[in-house]
């Protein structure tokens, strides 16, 4: 199916809990793949997971926010939160902060960087850290640290177990998969399993000067970057996201 060139309206499903959710998909949302009962439901696992961390949150950073997919859903849960949109997409940035009454930021390559001059109950970090080197991750963690209230919750999804092992039957198959060469499947999977974390660049992939691509961590991984940043762990959850991500939450000490 060629891709839609036009925006166009969201089907919603029959007991959908959010019938008022914002409709309109933007044709450049590549989350969208003409399944909108999945792009929903993947929205509504994200808003069921801030609500059981902060259910009455005053004010949340979607980082990135994409164009919309999780955004939409935020804005229909939780109605009167003061809304931030980040992006390094500057088009999507533009569309969240238009359609869902978001303050718009763009983002930047470099965390130690990117500064938004307020802190918010909760930050959801949908599928980022997944796309990050073990640097850029930690860096990350930091710019989280920098961004939370006091009470204040991160929800970030990583890539762990459950996709490290269809990269490792990659490896076996020897074939590219998640947009990674067969030898840098090869060489992630490896590092995965002596390490806990592997990082490979998609194949001619560059953002900004900085490397972007898949990586693969395991929770003692993932724990100890957190505790070095300064933060703490306050849960960890095998692919609780769309059955497919791991989600950490952290908090400030």
């Amino acid at each position: 199916m060629p891709p839609r060139t036009d925006f166009f309206d969201l089907t919603i499903h029959s007991g959908y809990p959010f019938p008022h959710v914002h409709r309109t998909v933007h044709p450049k949302d590549g989350m969208y793949v003409d399944n909108p009962r999945h792009y929903l439901n993947v929205g509504r696992n994200a808003v069921d997971l801030i609500a059981r961390h902060q259910p009455a949150a005053a004010s949340i950073l979607d980082i990135p926010c994409g164009f919309g997919r999780v955004t939409r859903t935020i804005k229909a849960r939780f109605p009167d939160a003061r809304l931030t949109v980040c992006d390094i997409d500057d088009q999507g940035v533009e569309f969240c902060a238009k359609t869902f009454n978001a303050r718009g930021v763009q983002s930047h390559a470099d965390f130690n960087k990117l500064e938004l001059h307020e802190k918010y109950d909760v930050i959801w970090v949908g599928s980022l850290i997944t796309h990050l080197d073990a640097n850029a991750v930690f860096s990350f963690f930091k710019f989280i640290l920098r961004h939370l209230n006091a009470s204040g919750r991160a929800i970030i999804s990583s890539h762990g177990a459950f996709v490290a092992g269809r990269l490792f039957q990659s490896k076996i198959e020897k074939r590219k998969n998640y947009g990674i060469s067969s030898e840098n499947v090869a060489a992630m999977v490896d590092a995965y399993f002596a390490s806990g974390f592997g990082y490979a660049p998609y194949d001619s992939n560059q953002l900004g000067g900085t490397s972007y691509g898949i990586s693969i961590c395991n929770e003692n991984w993932l724990r100890r970057k957190v505790q070095e940043a300064g933060a703490k762990v306050i849960s960890f959850e095998e692919h609780a996201w769309d059955n497919h991500h791991d989600i950490i939450v952290v908090a400030a000490q």
